[in-house]
């Protein structure tokens, strides 16, 4: 039996960044859906996060999505093959 739905929390480190490594399927975030396939402008990590401040919220970079959040903050992150309704159960509080 294929599984529906996988979740994982994820820390945004010090810059506020959340690594999706190389997703193979779609996914939620703060009720943000989003498709691994989606053509995402591609930029360079760099090793100072004020060199990275005018990056947008959501990019890739190699094989990797990547939010731009809040930093230190925990994030649940719910991947799905059907249905976004599989991830319903992430509860805001």
């Amino acid at each position: 039996m294929e599984l529906l739905a996988a979740f994982q929390i994820l820390i945004a480190n010090s810059c506020g960044m959340i690594f999706i490594e190389n997703p193979s399927r779609n996914f939620i975030i703060e009720n943000h859906i989003v498709s691994p396939n989606f053509p995402f402008n591609e930029y360079q990590l760099k090793d100072n996060c004020s060199e990275m401040i005018n990056y947008p919220r959501i990019f890739k970079s190699g094989n990797n999505i990547i939010f731009v959040k809040e930093p230190n903050k925990e994030y649940p992150v719910c991947y799905f093959n059907l249905s976004p309704d599989e991830c319903k159960i992430i509860d805001d509080n």
